[in-house]
């Protein structure tokens, strides 16, 4: 993953479905770090993979399997990134409206002069 956000010449990429067991970062290398919210199998998880130099990380929170929100400095702006993997309709109704929830209560972080980017597997 890390190899991919360097070929490409990216700041930033977000990961749905990372498979990753555990929450945490991970030093991947001298230029990019990766932020993951996974569990204890390898399923679900999502993550962010920052470059560590030109990106100023203010906070990173690892919420669920299902959603990873990081705040960036910006110029001018602070730049909010909620990285999402949203749960398909064949999961049952109260997983998704908990999923739904949990990221009202994130959007509800935002400040009306900061940006936000939602990205990620919105499962549509």
């Amino acid at each position: 993953m890390i190899q991919e956000a360097k070929s490409n010449k990216l700041d930033v990429l977000g990961i749905s479905e990372s498979r990753q067991i555990n929450t945490g970062m991970n030093n991947g290398d001298d230029t990019y770090t990766f932020h993951n919210s996974g569990e204890y199998q390898h399923e679900h998880g999502v993550g962010l993979i920052k470059k560590t130099i030109t990106i100023s990380l203010l906070d990173i929170v690892c919420v669920s399997k299902r959603n990873t929100f990081a705040k960036i400095k910006g110029a001018p702006f602070i730049v909010g990134i909620l990285q999402r993997y949203a749960p398909t309709a064949n999961h049952p109704d109260e997983e998704i409206e908990e999923y739904y929830e949990e990221v009202n209560r994130i959007l509800t972080t935002v400040k009306s002069d900061e940006i936000l980017v939602v990205m990620g597997d919105m499962n549509a």
